[in-house]
């Protein structure tokens, strides 16, 4: 599954604005790309298109802006508050002073421009808009097939603006990777761009009841794509001061409704209207004041007739928005500097003879000072235990249709797909271009440390099971066809392009005999382009020295012009699919999760898991087996105590306890900590919890229901802790905060409790059946 989706996913919840380069624009000279912005002395200038060109405006005056701490008023809530922050001072008599926040604490977010588009059924789609910057008053969406003959959609411009936006449309079709913009100006003549957010690959429709048998080549159902006829069409939404919700939706040939507002992290429902007739088509809600930092998202029911009564013609949740943030802790008074004592700032640490001391998040939402000390041992575990091959699920999918790589035992080493996950492995490096894209310079002057960074991230996940054996060919290898041909999203026939022309072009220079695994360079020209869309899966060539099948993968614009470093990661993804690994779960796109990649547009977000290898899937692949993992059938499970080192730091060592719970459900628990790849903020630690399922389909993340049902439905989860949490978002806004458990908090999953006993250099777990 290619991670390009995931990526935009990602991109699409970061701040739309690019950072500054170190070239500064000047008004009429060329840019990169339509509503990237870059401020210089004083003004902000933005790309804009001036006919066929893209050059920057004139650019306008910046005003300076106060910074102040946020500060709202907080609704009733069980939910406690974070811990104050203070500076302790080193001297006796210690000055308490206010300490920088991190966002994750206190959610003190910036509030900037996101979005995504994404498919709501088979024919359908939604573009959303969130956290929108002032200074527009219209707005237009397109929606573009990229395919040969297919329909596109352009809303015209819109005369109506609001923080949130959710714009649908119907007419859009299965496995079609439709590309959109949402256009914003700053007048109402849609004269003044103010920002054009364009998404490569979005919407795609994937779910149960799209065809099974074609994933390309699907013939264009006439158009066209429009405005639903009935039903919901639009959605605007602003927080008010107050942190109150102003509610607007527009829509056709409904006569009553309902708005039910839900938790997009749980599906917990929070608030619902009543059932209300409508007197037009279009209606407002005005909602009280909103607990503060919860990630919500607006569900829109419509009904045919008065009192919900007929047909129910719209039951959809498309909109999301975020409340206020909390108000800022107060300042601390205590100076105590020591294991178990109160601190300010989670993540600030302070030396000590053995280590160091870190402040972290504890069970109630307080912060505390923890010992963590360098040179400790993990406490081998010598308690009662299973065979490891109890541990070993097998398949119990009713279907095993476009169902590789697998989740499950055995690996199925059979399958020419498949390529091998332990021992040795061919892998090649090569570049081909175009006479339309001539590559510069050599392939792999855009990621010289590509071969270093692949060999060392193996060795470290795989616990040096697995090894890279290069074959290296760096030089341009011409191929005969336009650029354009070899675009998956307009040619039905560049999988065969690539083994009739590319293989045979590469094997005339360097042999491909034993080749596993061959990753594409493909020239910068085409980096940003729509004609650049090249990464392949997996296509038979017939070579001179016979039938070549290997799995590879190649260029792809919306990736690679993000950055050298990024390149990396996205082919480490991209590989793991080809050796055996499933991935896109648990969490897909969460922070903790195995996809995700956090370098876009140059800027480094901090947080995030580029490379992360999730426990089950490593030990489905034959990199982790009984010294990383204890396993534990529910039916003998006492009382259990356990310590475990986390498998960011050291996946050799003790890492997981994993608990079967039935022939094909198991629990995975692991230990997460900032590491080498797992870039986390530091003092994120604890434990996480993984429900695995291996009679469940492996399916992307484009969903019609988001949230924890939507979770569940995958074959494996992230279950969430008992206790609640503020902010029930943190570090991004689609990541939950209670999938991490810590020190103090308790998981409860089919009669098993888990208790997070202590969170230190280790994090000592109690497991128990109730």
């Amino acid at each position: 599954m290619k991670l390009r989706v995931v990526l935009i996913t990602l991109l699409l919840l970061a701040p739309l604005t690019p950072s500054i380069s170190a070239t500064p624009p000047k008004a009429g000279a060329i840019c990169s790309k339509a509503g990237i912005t870059k401020s210089y002395n004083g003004k902000k200038f933005t790309c804009v298109k001036s006919g066929k060109k893209l050059t920057w405006n004139k650019g306008v005056a910046i005003k300076p802006t106060p910074n102040p701490t946020p500060s709202v008023t907080q609704s009733p809530s069980p939910t406690p508050t974070p811990s104050p922050s203070v500076t302790q001072s080193p001297s006796p008599s210690p000055t308490a002073t206010k300490e920088a926040t991190d966002s994750y604490i206190t959610a003190s977010r910036s509030r900037g421009n996101s979005g995504n588009a994404r498919a709501l059924s088979t024919n359908s789609a939604v573009v959303l808009r969130e956290d929108a910057t002032s200074g527009s008053k219209s707005y237009r969406v397109k929606i573009i097939s990229p395919q040969k003959d297919g329909v596109s959609f352009d809303s015209g411009l819109i005369k109506d603006y609001a923080e949130n936006i959710s714009f649908f449309v119907e007419g859009t079709i299965c496995y079609v990777i439709y590309a959109s913009e949402f256009i914003s100006y700053r007048d109402l003549e849609g004269r003044e761009l103010h920002t054009n957010s364009r998404m490569a690959e979005a919407p795609r429709a994937e779910f149960s009841d799209c065809p099974t048998s074609v994933f390309r080549g699907v013939p264009i159902v006439p158009g066209p794509i429009t405005i639903p006829k009935q039903g919901v069409q639009e959605i605007y939404s602003d927080v008010t001061p107050d942190n109150g919700l102003r509610l607007r939706v527009k829509g056709k040939n409904f006569k009553s409704y309902q708005v039910i507002l839900e938790s997009s992290l749980n599906s917990n429902i929070l608030w619902t209207s009543k059932i209300t007739d409508s007197v037009g088509e279009s209606f407002t809600e005005n909602i009280g004041k909103l607990a503060c930092d919860v990630r919500y998202a607006v569900r829109v029911k419509l009904w045919s007739e008065s009192q919900g009564m007929g047909s129910l013609i719209t039951n959809v949740r498309a909109h999301n928005f975020t409340s206020l943030p909390c108000q800022a802790p107060d300042v601390l008074s205590s100076a105590d500097q020591k294991p178990g004592a109160n601190c300010a700032q989670v993540g600030r640490q302070i030396n000590t003879s053995t280590g160091y001391l870190e402040c972290r998040r504890i069970l109630g939402d307080k912060n505390s000072w923890t010992l963590v000390e360098q040179k400790l041992l993990v406490t081998p575990y010598s308690g009662p235990k299973e065979s490891i091959d109890i541990c070993k699920l097998r398949d119990y999918r009713s279907t095993k249709e476009g169902q590789l790589p697998n989740h499950s035992f055995p690996r199925p080493d059979n399958n020419s797909r498949i390529k091998s996950a332990t021992g040795t492995v061919d892998i090649a490096l090569v570049g081909i271009d175009f006479s339309d894209a001539p590559g510069l310079g050599k392939p792999f002057d855009q990621e010289p440390m590509l071969q270093k960074n692949f060999d060392q991230w193996v060795d470290f996940w795989s616990a040096g099971k697995l090894k890279w054996k290069w074959h290296e060919l760096n030089e341009w290898t011409r191929v005969s066809s336009l650029s354009t041909e070899f675009n998956q999203k307009r040619s039905n026939t560049a999988d065969q392009l690539m083994a009739t022309e590319v293989f045979t072009e590469i094997n005339k220079k360097m042999s491909l005999k034993d080749i596993e695994i061959v990753l594409i360079y493909f020239p910068e020209t085409l980096l940003g382009t729509d004609d650049g869309y090249m990464p392949f899966k997996g296509q038979s060539a017939e070579l001179s020295f016979g039938t070549f099948s290997p799995y590879y993968w190649g260029g792809d614009p919306s990736v690679n012009e993000l950055g050298p470093q990024n390149k990396s990661w996205y082919y480490y993804h991209e590989v793991l699919h080809g050796i055996g690994f499933s991935l896109h779960a648990p969490g897909n796109a969460f922070l903790l999760g195995p996809t995700n990649i956090e370098v876009q547009n140059g800027r480094d977000f901090g947080y995030g898991s580029p490379a992360y290898i999730d426990m089950w899937s490593g030990f489905v692949n034959g990199w982790y087996d009984e010294k990383n993992i204890i396993c534990i059938d529910k039916s003998n499970l006492k009382m259990t105590e356990v310590q475990l080192e986390s498998i960011d730091i050291n996946p050799k060592g003790q890492t997981s306890v994993m608990v079967k719970l039935s022939e094909k459900e198991i629990l995975v628990i692991e230990s997460r900590r900032s590491g080498p790849y797992t870039n986390l903020p530091k003092g994120l630690a604890g434990i996480t919890v993984t429900r695995v399922d291996t009679s469940k389909l492996y399916s992307r993340f484009d969903r019609s229901v988001d949230g924890f049902e939507w979770e569940k439905n995958q074959w494996a989860y992230y279950a969430r802790v008992d206790q609640e949490k503020s902010p029930e978002w943190f570090v991004r806004p689609d990541t939950p905060s209670r999938i991490l458990g810590y020190e103090g908090e308790t998981f409860t999953i089919d009669g098993i409790k888990i208790l997070v006993k202590k969170s230190g250099t280790f994090d000592t777990i109690e497991i128990w059946r109730q």
